[in-house]
């Protein structure tokens, strides 16, 4: 199935979806624990970048 997919692709997949290596091998408890952690890392992540964005109200930037 993966080798349709773009290499790029699927590692930006996989890294945004938070699937841990060999997720669909692991037991459920397993694969809830490694996800979590890579979970607040996409989120950790995501606040960084969202703190980059220049923000407008009412046509003014705002920091």
């Amino acid at each position: 199935m993966t080798n349709r997919i773009d290499p790029e692709r699927l590692k930006r997949q996989v890294y945004w979806h938070a699937l841990p290596v060999g997720w669909y091998q692991l037991d459920y408890d397993e694969f809830c624990e490694k996800r979590r952690k890579l979970i607040a890392k996409v989120v950790e992540k995501a606040l960084k970048d969202f703190g980059k964005i220049k923000w407008r109200f009412y046509g003014k930037y705002i920091d």
